[in-house]
């Protein structure tokens, strides 16, 4: 993978909302490797969901997308046609777990998707006399968000909240764009089912907050199955497959790793298993659950320090690590330099670790992960 002239253009994008696009572009008869280069985005990316891609890139994608394609509605086609676990979101279906309200769990959007990695912020706020929640979206000044951009985030999110809500009929009480009203607006009717308002100050959802401030559905029994999905998207996108116990792990951390959730107890429960039968079965692999997280961290921050120009704080908030310094520490281990040091070593890609796990599969290895079809 090489570094896009685009890429230093901040903020960046997770490349995992990607997710889908070679697929819709080919179904309407479009080249995605070559749209995105023309866009300035390694295509290498599509099956890199942990890495980061310029902000402005992924717009521009979106706008020659719907210019070359003839699709007018490109972005809000794209979202609604999202697998159900929402690969392009990361893990936000799996932050309901343990949060008690739609408005909780849309408050931990933000420590996720944080304007510095997704270019955009989350603001929710409460409208008392009206009995409605805003969710609005405050794009990087510098980038702005164009109208495909705009309406494949607003297609996605109206579609998560569904997933997540008791009624999964729910519709937003209305839908507001700062872009001019296209010509036809019947995928806006049908997608969003309320009014959808042109031309408005502000890019923002209009919820009932009643509904908002109401319980999530299936939240006690959604993590497993989710995750499953996820895995198996995972699984598609691996060059080789390992059937092992360290291997579902490694790709369970890589899913939720930056979302404030990847802990061992997370990742076993995940995995419909116990913290302590997930360490038996490493350990019969010859490994640990802290020695694959060390691993799958070192992978991924070499990959962005030498693949991205994004600053050391990003990488290190994306890999939760307490802090820029804690990084700094972790790198000098892996690799004997600093973060700057690596970056700028001609040769540093020549050090990249293997982030495969271990191949010495343990017979329950099967149970815990299973090979299966993935969306491109």
């Amino acid at each position: 993978m090489t570094m896009m002239a685009s890429a230093s253009d901040g903020p960046y994008l997770r490349a995992c909302a990607l997710s889908g696009f070679a697929r819709i572009a080919k179904s309407k008869g479009g080249d995605p490797v070559a749209m995105l280069e023309r866009a300035g985005i390694d295509p290498n990316v599509l099956s890199a969901p942990e890495m980061l891609i310029s902000f402005a890139g992924f717009s521009t994608l979106l706008e020659q997308a719907a210019l070359s394609l003839d699709a007018v509605t490109f972005g809000l086609e794209w979202a609604a046609n999202i697998a159900p676990h929402f690969p392009n979101a990361g893990p936000l279906l799996l932050l309901r777990e343990d949060a008690a309200t739609c408005m909780d769990w849309i408050g931990r959007w933000a420590g996720y998707w944080r304007p510095e990695i997704s270019g955009i912020a989350f603001r929710l706020e409460s409208d008392d006399d009206s009995g409605l929640a805003v969710l609005g979206v405050e794009p990087d000044r510098e980038t702005g968000l164009a109208r495909q951009s705009a309406e494949y985030v607003f297609g996605t999110i109206v579609r998560l909240a569904r997933a997540a809500l008791p009624d999964g009929g729910a519709h937003p009480a209305r839908v507001r764009f700062s872009h001019a009203r296209p010509r036809d607006t019947d995928l806006h009717d049908r997608l969003f089912g309320c009014p959808v308002e042109f031309d408005a100050e502000r890019c923002e959802i209009l919820f009932d907050k009643a509904l908002l401030a109401g319980p999530l559905r299936d939240n006690a029994a959604a993590l497993a199955p989710t995750m499953d999905q996820f895995l198996q998207h995972q699984i598609g996108l691996l060059p080789r497959y390992n059937p092992s116990v360290s291997t579902s792990t490694a790709l369970a951390i890589r899913t939720v790793l930056g979302a404030g959730i990847c802990s061992k107890d997370f990742i076993a429960r995940s995995l419909r298993t116990s913290p302590r039968k997930l360490q038996r079965l490493l350990t019969q692999e010859s490994t640990t659950y802290e020695d694959i997280l060390d691993t799958v961290r070192k992978s991924t921050a070499c990959q962005l320090l030498t693949e991205t120009p994004a600053p050391i704080s990003t990488i290190a908030g994306m890999l939760e690590f307490a802090s820029s310094a804690a990084m700094t520490l972790a790198v000098r281990r892996w690799t004997g330099m600093t973060p700057s040091a690596f970056r700028a070593n001609p040769h540093a890609a020549d050090q990249m670790p293997d982030a495969g796990a271990s191949p010495h599969a343990g017979p329950e290895a099967q149970v815990l992960l299973k090979p299966g079809p993935a969306q491109a």
